[in-house]
C-alpha cells in the first residue's frame, strides 16, 4: 500500500484552500490524512505579576520596583507546547512560565504573552498586561490624592497630608520608609 504523508501546514493549506483532484476538479478535498487536523488556536492567560518587592501588581498598576514576574498558563485541545513573550513591542520571542525582566525603565510598559500547540497553531490574541514604573515623588503624590478622596475628618486628613508633604523624596530609602507606613 502506497500512501502520502504530509506535515500540518500541508494539510492546513489542504482544508483551507481551493484545491483540484486527479480529475480537475475543483474544490477542497481530504482524503483523510488531515482528518484530526487541529487549526484551532490556544489561549492564553496572565495568572499572576509580582514585583521585586514581592508584592502584587494590578493590571493598569503601578510599583515602585524596577523588576517584575509573571507567571502565564494556556489551554487548548490538543495541548500546549510552548509560550512566546513580548515586553514593551519587542519581537515575540520564545519563554517560559514564570518570566522576570529587571532594571526597568521608569515609566509606563506591556507585557504580551501568547500560546502555541502541536499543530503550530498561535493564540491570535495574546494575554496582555500593562503597568507603570512610578518614582517615590509620584507614590507620595499618589498617596496624597488617595488620602483627599477619603472623606477623613479635618485633622487626620490634615495630619496625614503634613506627613506626606514633608517627605523629601530625593531620598528615596527614607521616603519608602515612609511610605512603608501607609501601606
Amino acid at each position: 500500500t502506497y500512501g502520502i504523508f504530509l506535515s500540518q501546514e500541508s494539510c492546513n493549506s489542504i482544508l483551507t484552500n481551493n484545491t483540484t483532484d486527479f480529475n480537475g476538479t475543483a474544490g477542497v478535498f481530504d482524503d483523510g490524512t488531515c482528518a484530526s487536523s487541529d487549526v484551532t488556536p490556544p489561549e492564553t492567560s496572565i495568572t499572576s505579576a509580582v514585583d521585586g518587592n514581592t508584592a502584587a501588581v494590578t493590571g493598569g498598576g503601578s510599583t515602585l520596583s524596577s523588576s517584575i514576574t509573571f507567571t502565564f498558563e494556556g489551554a487548548d485541545n490538543t495541548g500546549v507546547t510552548g509560550f512566546e513573550c513580548s515586553l514593551d513591542a519587542s519581537a515575540f520571542a520564545p519563554c517560559t512560565s514564570p518570566v522576570s525582566y529587571s532594571t526597568l525603565a521608569i515609566g509606563g510598559h506591556a507585557f504580551e504573552v501568547r500560546a502555541l500547540d502541536a499543530a503550530e497553531n498561535v493564540d491570535l490574541s495574546p494575554a496582555g498586561f500593562t503597568w507603570s514604573i512610578i518614582t517615590a515623588a509620584q507614590a507620595v503624590q499618589n498617596l496624597g490624592s488617595t488620602v483627599n478622596t477619603m472623606g477623613l475628618p479635618g485633622g487626620v486628613a490634615n495630619s496625614l497630608s503634613a506627613t506626606l508633604s514633608n517627605l523629601d523624596t530625593s531620598n528615596t530609602t527614607a521616603a519608602c520608609g515612609k511610605l512603608g507606613a501607609f501601606v
